[in-house]
């Protein structure tokens, strides 16, 4: 079963900054998973949230506070099976994320 992502886009994930989060993510993961918005996940003020669906954990769970790369990196190290990075595509990741912001 292929991990899926769904961030949450309710108000408050969405203030702070869960379509940069969402991008992120998509980039990352080369289309090794996929990634789609959500509504609220219920953890509001604690945002961006993901539900993660799948995957190497094999259930689902909510990750909070997607706030840093080091965040998201370990998101999808954690739950994509097999997922490694070379020092390149690191290196490129964390270039657009700080542009972004």
């Amino acid at each position: 079963m292929p991990t899926t992502f769904s961030v949450c886009t309710g108000g408050s994930c969405s203030g702070n900054g869960a379509s940069l989060a969402i991008r992120d993510i998509e980039e990352l993961c080369q289309g090794h998973a996929n990634v789609e918005m959500s509504g609220c996940l219920g953890h509001c003020g604690k945002g961006p949230n993901c539900n993660v669906v799948g995957g190497s954990q094999g259930r689902s769970i909510v990750v909070k506070g997607l706030k840093k790369m080091s965040k998201i990196e370990a998101l999808i190290m954690d739950h994509i099976e097999g997922f490694e990075q070379n020092a390149v595509q690191k290196k490129v990741a964390k270039l657009k994320y700080t542009a972004r912001r």
